[in-house]
């Protein structure tokens, strides 16, 4: 598995950044800036944070991607695939 991914229970994938990435981002308003959350043990996950929530922040930092199987049904779809 990539370690740069997260998928929680409910099919959720996430694109794992570091902090330092977060930062950059939400600092200058990057594209997909406002898709940066804080990630917690137990799946769910913080959107509206303070900048010094995320400078003290020690736990995982991602950028929503999608549920899986939507995610399937894409790829599917692009590439002729029956689903």
């Amino acid at each position: 598995m990539n370690d740069n991914v997260k998928i929680t229970k409910d099919g959720y994938v996430w694109q794992l950044i570091s902090k330092e990435e977060a930062i950059a981002m939400v600092s200058v308003n990057a594209p997909h800036a406002a898709d940066v959350c804080l990630l917690y043990d137990d799946d769910s996950e913080c959107a509206d944070f303070e900048m010094q929530q995320l400078y003290d922040w020690n736990g995982e930092i991602g950028i929503g991607v999608g549920y899986l199987h939507e995610l399937l049904k894409q790829y599917q779809h692009l590439h002729g695939l029956q689903p």
